[in-house]
C-alpha cells in the first residue's frame, strides 16, 4: 500500500499542498509498486516533467480549477493577505493555497512566505499547527474498542497524541 510521509514542521498550506503532491504521484502513475519516491523539496519550473505535473495536479485540485489566480500583481503582504481571503472565502478554497498558487507563478517566495505567516495568526489558532490538528483528528476518528485497538495504540504512539 502506498504511505506518504510529510516531515515538515510548516503551516497547513505547505502541507496541504505537499500532500496533493504525492498523492499526484499516485494517482499519475508515477510510481512503481515497489518504488520509494523522496520528495526533498517541491520545486517550480523543474526540468522533471513528472514534478510539473504534479504540482499542477495538486494545484488543480486544491483550488478547484487552475484558472483561480489573482487578477494583478500584488506586490505587498497586505494586499496578497487581502486578497487571498477575499478570493478564498468566495471560492471556499483555503487562502494559503492562493497564496502559494501566486508563489508558484511569480516565484516571489519571500513574500509569499510573509503571507502566509499573516494568514496564519489571523485564523482560528486550531488550524494554524497541523501536528495538533492531525491528533485531535486521531483521538476522534480512530476507534478504540477490540477490532481497532492495536491500530489506535500504534496511531497514538506514533504521532505523540497518547501524551
Amino acid at each position: 500500500r502506498p504511505v506518504i510521509v510529510l516531515c515538515q514542521r510548516k503551516g497547513p498550506a505547505w502541507l496541504l499542498f505537499h500532500l496533493a503532491h504525492e498523492l499526484a504521484h499516485l494517482s499519475l502513475g508515477h510510481l512503481q509498486r515497489t518504488a520509494i519516491r523522496v520528495d526533498n523539496e517541491v520545486k517550480t519550473g523543474s526540468d522533471d516533467s513528472e514534478e510539473e505535473m504534479a504540482n499542477n495536479f495538486a494545484l488543480e485540485f486544491l483550488t478547484d480549477s487552475r484558472e483561480l489566480q489573482f487578477a494583478e500583481e500584488l506586490p505587498t503582504i497586505r494586499q496578497l493577505t487581502t486578497e487571498a481571503l477575499k478570493i478564498g472565502a468566495v471560492a471556499k478554497v483555503d487562502p494559503g493555497l492562493l497564496v502559494l498558487e501566486y508563489g508558484y507563478r511569480k516565484g516571489n517566495w519571500k513574500l509569499v512566505q510573509s503571507a502566509l505567516n499573516r494568514i496564519e495568526k489571523l485564523q482560528e489558532p486550531s488550524t494554524s499547527d497541523p501536528p495538533k490538528l492531525i491528533v485531535d483528528q486521531i483521538r476522534r476518528h480512530i476507534p478504540s474498542d477490540d477490532g481497532f485497538s492495536d491500530v489506535a495504540d500504534y496511531l497514538m504512539r506514533i504521532t505523540a497524541a497518547e501524551k
